[in-house]
This record gives C-alpha cells, structure tokens and sequence, in this order.
C-alpha cells in the first residue's frame, strides 16, 4: 500500500490534470472547473475519507486520504432515493449582509437530505 501512496504523492507534488475523476457512481467523465487545481470536478462533488473503523478497505491512521467525485445527476438519484444523510457543523458569520467567516457548531444529528434542501 505504501508503494501506491507514494506514487499518488509524487503525482500530487508534480502534475496538475484538467480531468478531474470520474464520477464514481457511474464512470461519468468529469472535468475540472478551473486548470491549475487537481480535482475540481464541474457538475459534480468532490468527497474525502480518512478512513472509518468498520472499513476493511482503507483506515490508515496516518494522515492518508481518498478522495472521489460523484456527479450532480447521481447525487440527485441517491437523495430520491434516500441514501444520503445531511448534518451540519458550522455556521457562517454575518456582518451587515456580508459573509465574514464561518464558527464551528456542535455537530447535528445526521438526517435524511431532502430534495427542498
């Protein structure tokens, strides 16, 4: 695993893609919105994982992380269907009508993410 790891960090430090991933739902070929980043998909969302404790898959506690993409028309499907919960941890702060910054909050009870929202 190491191997691979180390190979992503030489890509990461050296090359930049105008591709961005596909789409991991459905292999939709995504771009990225602006040239000089890496992975910032148009049309889609960009998610990252640590790792999780009931995962067999990828947990490597060493500050290594995934990274996908999943595009707005999967995203639109999963939340018809009820496959994706919404939470919220911070708040933004205001100043006459101006957004100034962002407070974290503590961490809301995951719910279902509704199509009004």
């Amino acid at each position: 695993m190491s191997e691979n790891l180390e190979d992503v960090d030489n890509l990461m430090k050296n090359e930049y893609s105008v591709d961005a991933l596909d789409c991991l739902a459905c292999g939709k070929r995504l771009w990225n919105v602006h040239d000089d980043c890496r992975n910032q998909p148009g049309e889609a969302l960009s998610f990252t994982t640590h790792g999780a404790y009931g995962t067999t898959v990828f947990d490597p506690d060493d500050g290594h992380y995934l990274e996908i993409n999943i595009c707005d028309e999967c995203m639109r499907e999963a939340r018809a269907r009820k496959r994706v919960y919404i939470g919220r941890d911070f708040r933004l702060i205001m100043r006459g009508g101006m957004v100034m910054g962002q407070e974290a909050i503590p961490m809301q009870k995951l719910r279902l993410w509704k199509d009004d929202e």
